[in-house]
């Protein structure tokens, strides 16, 4: 019987959080603007449910922040091939269950990690799922650059927000985490998104949650198997 093997990225293959390590190597002050937009998210998706708006999302909000800081489609890869950080007994696992079967990798990760993280496995990159992005394409005038920055800088000052047990409206929120929501949504909604910079918000597709399962079906309808002929690896 055909059987496909599909796995995650993070935690059954390697340790990294690609986008929080790019946010914070490159960005000044990039691991609290990279946690407060993560919990941002968090917010958005899981409890006000923004249409159109999908969990995983934080990878196209840093966006504005990483070209403006700089950042080119090399700097990403460098940097990713640089920090691999793999689970011990991954790679001979993989190796050993892609000699017996179909095998796909679906990541949120950007397209840079995943690249690099085939380079070093041995695994085709052909195989994988993740969120494509040419950020070289995007070009920012230096006006809007400043501007991002000085939303960076604004970003990572903000008090972290805390989603209370069974929140299901911005009413359940503190009033300081109320009015940070709302600050962050000027800021992406009305802003940025109104920028030049805001392209890469309509562009951009992060494989989340939703996006992950319609990679799965993907592979399937690929392979021409059954969806209950499939062994996935993922952490909890």
């Amino acid at each position: 019987m055909k059987r496909v093997f599909i796995s995650d990225c993070e935690g059954p293959i390697s340790k990294n959080d690609n986008a929080f390590e790019a946010t914070a190597h490159f960005v000044p002050n990039g691991d609290r603007l990279f946690a407060l937009i993560s919990k941002y998210d968090d917010v958005l998706a899981a409890v006000l449910k923004k249409p159109g708006y999908n969990a995983g999302d934080t990878l196209k909000l840093i966006l504005p922040f990483l070209k403006a800081s700089g950042v080119t489609d090399r700097g990403l890869r460098e940097l990713s091939a640089e920090n691999l950080l793999l689970i011990a007994g991954s790679r001979e696992t993989l190796k050993q269950v892609k000699s017996r079967m179909d095998s796909f990798i679906v990541s949120t990760s950007y397209e840079h990690y995943i690249k690099a993280l085939c380079d070093e496995l041995g695994f085709p990159f052909e195989n994988t799922y993740c969120t494509r992005l040419n950020l070289d394409k995007y070009q920012f005038s230096d006006r809007e650059s400043s501007r991002l920055k000085e939303f960076a800088t604004e970003i990572a000052q903000m008090p972290m927000i805390t989603i209370p047990p069974a929140a299901k409206s911005l009413e359940d929120f503190s009033k300081q985490d109320q009015e940070t929501v709302m600050q962050l949504d000027s800021i992406f909604w009305e802003e940025i998104s109104r920028m030049g910079a805001g392209i890469v918000f309509r562009v951009v597709k992060p494989v989340g949650g939703r996006e992950k399962a319609e990679a799965i079906k993907d592979a399937v309808q690929k392979t021409d198997i059954e969806l209950s002929d499939v062994y996935t690896w993922a952490t909890a």
